[in-house]
C-alpha cells in the first residue's frame, strides 16, 4: 500500500488545511480512505482508494502546495 506523506502539514494555517481537503475532494479519482496526523513530525499521511494512481495524486497535491513554503508531498510505501 502506498501513501502520500505531506511534510510540515501542521505548520500551515487552519484555513489552508481546510482548503487542502476541499481541493482534493474536487479532483476526480482522488478519494481519501484514511488520514493520519504524525504529530512528532508535523505531517499528514493520506491513504487513497486502491484504484488511485498515487504518483499522480502526489503531483496534484504538490501543485496545491507550490505557493506554500516548507510543505512538500512524498510517496511512501509504508510507515513503521
Amino acid at each position: 500500500m502506498k501513501l502520500i506523506y505531506v511534510e510540515n502539514y501542521l505548520e500551515i494555517p487552519r484555513e489552508e488545511k481546510l482548503n487542502v481537503f476541499k481541493f482534493i475532494s474536487s479532483v476526480d479519482n482522488l478519494t481519501i480512505t484514511q488520514q493520519r496526523v504524525v504529530f512528532s513530525e508535523n505531517s499528514l499521511l493520506l491513504n487513497f482508494k486502491e484504484a488511485t494512481n498515487v504518483q499522480k495524486a502526489k503531483e496534484t497535491i504538490e501543485g496545491f502546495f507550490e505557493t506554500i513554503p516548507n510543505v512538500s508531498a512524498h510517496v511512501v510505501n509504508r510507515i513503521i
